[in-house]
């Protein structure tokens, strides 16, 4: 039996010897570096900036696309046929009820209305004689009611012709805007075709076509329920309206009803056609503390700071747990009693319980 080698032995103590003393040393370095790191993360204060509640409304609404049309837009069709032979009107014009818009070719007609006079005044003659005759008893009742007759018809028939001839003079049937002229002059006028669109620029408003579900509370607040209608693209601010009209029915495919409402004074420049968007306030509240959802951290904590008393710069994060209750898309309501917290509206994010932070922008705003 051979004898183990006393040297291969000592040689392989002392490399393992040397390797646990690398370790150790490495190991060494590695905590120190991080005690290291971890003092130098414990001077930085974290930076932080600060608001505090506003008093105000919040509104919750719903905001739906629309169009604004004029619901006194009349087109003008003719009466009579022929050719048009003057536009007294350009689009654009304001004109009355009644004002002279466009005239008919009216000569054939006026031949006929010759004719019609010369038969009638015939008729009126012969019933004349055979009325005088009858009265005397010189001629029978079948005559004196068969020229009664004629002459009726004769009237009727010139009174119509002379209704023609009224209806080659066009006129306004309200008063408004002329909005587009359809034809031209020298083209044939028909009652198929109309000449041109008025409408009355007192009668501007908004149609919406509502979802379905928002029906009963349309239906039961449309008299004193809240509308604003504003026009994407310009700086105008929201034109306020109010709802004269909501549909009796739910259209089946679309699962809409449409809403019109009316402006006391309409906007200036604002035609049928335009596109807007209408905002109805289902519901409000005025006169109330309200946050930004950006200062709501995980929808149920708010960080506060809690100045401190040797230098106002610096301060302690508080945590408040807060579920808002009401609320719309920007804002949420809190208690009266949060009004005079500081509320941390940058930095939230990355806050524990009573870290100290460093208020930044403090200086600036009380500058301002």
């Amino acid at each position: 039996m051979k004898k183990p080698n006393r040297k291969r032995i000592f040689i392989g103590v002392t490399f393992s010897a040397l390797i646990l003393i690398i370790v150790t040393i490495l190991a060494t370095i590695v905590i120190t570096s991080e005690l290291a790191k971890r003092r130098e993360i414990a001077k930085i204060i974290l930076p932080v900036a600060v608001t505090t509640a506003e008093k105000g409304e919040i509104r919750q609404s719903v905001t739906i696309n629309g169009y604004i049309n004029n619901e006194s837009t009349v087109d003008v069709i003719p009466m009579a046929q022929g050719t048009l032979l003057q536009l007294h009107v350009k689009e654009g014009q304001t004109v009355r009820k009644g004002d002279l818009l466009a005239t008919i070719d009216s000569s054939a007609l006026k031949v006929q209305q010759a004719q019609a006079e010369s038969a009638f005044q015939t008729a009126k003659s012969a019933f004349d004689r055979t009325e005088a005759l009858y009265k005397e008893n010189l001629t029978s009742r079948q005559d004196y009611e068969t020229a009664k007759n004629m002459l009726a018809g004769a009237k009727a028939q010139n009174d119509a012709i002379q209704l023609q001839l009224d209806y080659t003079r066009v006129t306004a049937p309200i008063a408004g805007k002329v909005l587009i002229i359809i034809t031209k002059e020298g083209s044939i006028a028909s009652p198929q075709m109309p000449l041109m669109r008025i409408s009355n620029p007192k009668t501007i408003a908004v149609t919406n076509a509502l979802p379905e579900k928002y029906y009963e509370q349309f239906a039961e607040k449309q008299t004193r329920m809240e509308v604003f209608v504003h026009r994407p693209g310009s700086d105008a601010p929201p034109a306020p309206a109010s709802i004269f009209s909501v549909s009796d029915y739910i259209d089946f495919q679309s699962k809409t009803f449409v809403v019109k409402s009316s402006f006391g004074r309409t906007p200036p420049n604002w035609v049928p056609g335009m596109f807007v968007k209408t905002e109805f306030v289902l519901e409000s509240k005025k006169d109330i503390y309200m946050l930004p959802f950006e200062l709501l951290v995980a929808g149920e904590r708010l960080w506060i700071v809690e100045r401190s008393e040797e230098n106002p710069e610096s301060g302690t994060a508080r945590m408040i747990t807060f579920v808002p209750t009401y609320y719309n898309a920007d804002f949420f309501e809190i208690p009266e009693e949060f009004a005079s917290y500081e509320f941390v509206c940058e930095g939230q994010d990355f806050l524990y319980e009573g870290e100290a932070v460093r208020i930044v922008g403090e200086s600036q705003e009380s500058e301002q």
